[in-house]
C-alpha cells in the first residue's frame, strides 16, 4: 500500500516505477489496475531480465484470477496481447491451455495447440488435445497420427490417440496405442483409459489391473 501511495503520482514511464506497481497490484490483488500498467511494461520486456520475470509473474496471477472468477473474456483477450510471453515459456502455455479448456474454450485452445505443436514439440500440449470437448475425435485423431509420423516416442501422443480411437469406439486401435504409450513411458493416466477400455469391453480383471498400476504410480508421484 505505501508503494502504490508513493509511486502512483510519479511518472509512468519510467521502467522502474512500471515493474514495482506491477508487484504492488499482484500483492494487493488489484487486477484492474494491474491490466494496463502491465501492458505499459510489455514493450520493455526483451530488454531485462527483471522486466521478463515480473511480466511472467504477472501473467500467471492473471490467469488464475481469470480462472477463480471465470473472467473468460479476459482470459481470451491475454493470447492476442501475449501471445509471445506465452509461447516462450511452456508453463505458462500450459496453464493458459488448460485454463481455457476448463472454461470450455476447447476451440481456440486447439487452435493454440495446433499452432504451438507445429513449431515446437510439447508432451503436455499434446495431452490436452485429446481431453478437448470437442465433437471432432474423427480430424483430430487424423491430425495426431500426420504427427506420429515425427514424433513415434512420444508417450503423450500415443495416449491422445488413444483417447481419440476410444472416443470412436474403436476399441482394437485405442487399445494399441495406450499399450504403446505405456511401452514409452507408464503414465497414471494411459493406465486409467485403459482401465476404462477393459470396462467398456467387459473384461473387469484386465480393467482392475490396469486400474492398480495406474493407482500405483499417481501415489508414488505424490509422494
Amino acid at each position: 500500500e505505501k508503494a502504490l501511495l508513493l509511486l502512483r503520482d510519479e511518472s509512468t514511464e519510467n521502467i522502474c516505477n512500471l515493474n514495482t506497481l506491477c508487484h504492488a497490484y499482484i500483492k494487493t490483488n488489484n487486477v484492474d489496475d494491474l491490466e494496463p500498467t502491465l501492458t505499459k511494461l510489455l514493450p520493455h520486456a526483451e530488454k531485462a531480465a527483471r522486466i521478463q520475470y515480473t511480466v511472467n509473474c504477472a501473467l500467471k496471477w492473471m490467469i488464475n484470477q481469470y480462472d477463480i472468477n471465470s473472467a473468460d473474456d479476459k482470459l481470451n483477450g491475454l493470447w492476442n496481447i501475449y501471445h509471445r510471453q506465452l509461447k516462450s515459456n511452456p508453463k505458462l502455455m500450459h496453464a493458459y491451455v488448460h485454463t481455457l479448456i476448463k472454461h470450455g474454450r476447447d476451440t481456440m485452445a486447439e487452435q493454440i495447440i495446433k499452432s504451438q505443436l507445429d513449431e515446437s514439440w510439447d508432451e503436455i500440449l499434446i495431452q490436452e488435445y485429446g481431453l478437448l470437448k470437442i465433437d471432432n475425435a474423427e480430424q483430430r485423431a487424423k491430425q495426431a497420427e500426420e504427427w506420429l509420423k515425427h514424433h513415434k516416442e512420444s508417450a503423450g501422443l500415443l495416449l491422445t490417440l488413444g483417447r481419440l480411437f476410444k472416443a470412436q469406439k474403436l476399441w482394437g486401435k485405442a487399445k494399441s496405442y495406450l499399450e504403446s504409450s505405456l511401452s514409452r513411458r507408464p503414465l497414471a493416466a494411459t493406465y486409467a483409459e485403459l482401465a476404462d477400455l477393459h470396462e467398456s469391453l467387459d473384461e473387469p480383471i484386465d480393467a482392475q489391473r490396469c486400474a492398480k498400476k495406474g493407482l500405483h504410480i499417481a501415489t508414488r508421484n505424490v509422494v
